[in-house]
């Protein structure tokens, strides 16, 4: 066995342990960053350990990232016996599976942000009891009469998870850059009688400090309850094998409700609009009266344009919309207050139901029966023109560029690689441009007897046909002809167009054509085959 030699180490050891100091130093220091990335990415630090500890490691993460832009803090606090009444709730809620409406009693709080103390109510926001499962709940907070935070007198509060709130921001600020009624969307750290609960999105509902922001009246603000769907699908997840929706999951079974409801029937002007305005949507879902007739036209066709863009169709759900009754119009006008952004859309509004569109009837589709409305459905094509044009989205990005980039750093503080993603909102605009300018439109041939044209459209959208094109001149319609998109489980059938007005025009050899909805028009050659006669 080999002897230590201990006079080495008395005079080489000190010098050696200096040396190697820096070298273990930095080992410490990036394992100690590794660790800190790995604990927040994995949620180890959020879900096993105290999250007091991400006061140790976002400093040093934050060195390696940059330090992000400050973020408010809302301190929420509340006595003994109303936070457990909120334990309550959530016991009943998880039993349940869904938190309803009326369950979700407010509970008086105090809410100190910046240098004062803010008198509230907080509750549990409705919706599944799956977000309970952990301590992050989702809350509903509501400021005493007058009083706001952040612009908001009444918001939801939660849980940022992923980089869903930036997508959500950038939807309701192109929304109000178009002159519709948005919501703010604001983030915060939230702490719960001392507990540190992380980063929460603040999401604005509807109270009457919106109201009066955005100039329509003070309402009501109506909706489709959707308390009979939340329950349909519990019972259809509880099933051991797939099945279908039962009927009573379809807006067309869903009581019309309006908020503060009790205060709406106790004033006779309140309740007259309210009447006047659920006699409109019953009108409407009844198929007695147009959607154009009931709802904003414009405003409507330019929510499911953006949404179609900014990946926000979710919002465009029945159970996600309120409808302002505007004060000088009577129209509803809609107002997406929930809903995910920023997810890929797979196609338009005007065709997600799997159908092309049809004369009718409509499906039972709530998007389906809106864009039936000839007037909200040329707006709707319209408006997807305007933003799919190259300059559109950026030109929106660059306004709210520096205020994204903030959001972003404070959302890549507490959740690491999370970011705006503007790849998803190129994939939806060319998306529309492909469905806006397909390479086929029609197919044209001449009859028999090579005087005339029979036009099949080819395309999922309505198509019209405003002119021939002959030998010498073009000779437009007086009117043009509508040609509608075939049936999905149908061939194409094909109309025969009008003869022109005279017969020194030569024979047709080109048709021109749009979509309905745009002005600009394509030419499609006649093919060059004369057995075809019109169906």
């Amino acid at each position: 066995m080999r002897r230590i030699n201990w006079s080495w180490l008395r005079t080489k050891g000190p010098r050696l342990a200096e040396r190697l100091i820096p070298l273990v130093a930095l080992m410490l220091l990036g394992l100690l960053y590794y660790l800190g990335i790995y604990s927040e990415r994995t949620g180890f630090v959020e879900q096993v350990l105290d999250p007091n500890l991400k006061r140790v490691t976002n400093p040093v993460l934050n060195a390696f990232r940059g330090k992000p832009p400050a973020v408010p803090l809302l301190d929420i606090r509340l006595e003994d016996d109303a936070l457990d009444s909120l334990w309550s709730m959530r016991d009943r809620a998880l039993e349940a599976g869904w938190v309803e409406a009326q369950m979700a009693h407010p509970v008086p709080v105090k809410l100190h942000s910046g240098k004062a103390y803010k008198v509230a109510t907080l509750a549990l926001r409705e919706g599944h009891a799956d977000r309970l499962s952990d301590d992050r709940w989702p809350f509903h907070l509501r400021l005493a009469p007058g009083d706001t935070l952040l612009g908001m007198e009444s918001f939801d509060l939660q849980a940022v998870r992923n980089a869903a709130p930036l997508y959500a921001w950038l939807f309701q600020q192109a929304v109000g850059e178009e002159g519709a009624p948005a919501f703010p969307v604001a983030l915060s750290d939230l702490k719960l009688n001392g507990r540190d609960l992380g980063l929460y999105a603040l999401e604005g509902r509807v109270d009457s400090t919106l109201l009066k922001h955005w100039g329509h009246g003070i309402g009501p603000v109506m909706r489709f309850d959707d308390g009979l769907r939340n329950q349909a699908e519990l019972a259809m997840s509880a099933r051991r094998y797939p099945s279908d929706p039962p009927p009573q999951s379809e807006w067309l079974s869903a009581p019309i409700l309006a908020s503060r409801m009790n205060t709406v029937l106790s004033n006779p002007v309140h309740a007259a609009r309210f009447r006047s305005a659920m006699a409109a949507l019953e009108s409407f879902r009844s198929g007695t009266v147009p959607a154009s007739e009931v709802f904003d036209a414009k405003g409507f066709a330019r929510l499911l344009a953006l949404s179609d863009l900014l990946g926000a169709a979710d919002a465009m759900n029945w159970w996600n919309l309120r409808f302002l009754a505007d004060s000088v119009s009577g129209k509803l006008l809609p107002l997406p207050q929930r809903g995910h952004s920023g997810e890929p859309i797979r196609n338009l509004q005007a065709l997600r139901s799997g159908r092309s569109m049809r004369q009718g009837p409509p499906s039972s589709d709530f998007v389906d029966r809106i864009l039936y409305d000839p007037i909200i459905y040329q707006h709707y094509v319209a408006y997807l023109d305007t933003f799919s044009r190259p300059g559109w989205l950026e030109g929106l990005l660059e306004r709210n560029a520096e205020v994204l980039a903030s959001l972003e750093k404070i959302l890549s503080a507490e959740l690491p690689g999370s970011k705006f993603e503007v790849d998803i909102a190129e994939h939806c605009r060319t998306l529309i441009q492909q469905n806006l300018s397909p390479r086929d439109l029609v197919l044209a041939y001449p009859n028999s007897t090579g005087d005339r044209v029979s036009v099949a459209n080819v395309h999922a959208l309505p198509v019209e046909v405003v002119a021939l094109i002959t030998e010498r001149d073009t000779v437009a319609f007086t009117r043009p002809v509508l040609l509608w998109p075939r049936e999905r489980d149908r061939p194409i059938t094909y109309t025969t167009m009008p003869t022109p007005a005279s017969g020194r025009s030569g024979r047709p050899s080109a048709v021109l054509v749009r979509l309905v909805g745009l002005e600009n028009t394509r030419s499609v050659s006649i093919r060059a085959i004369t057995i075809l006669r019109a169906q």
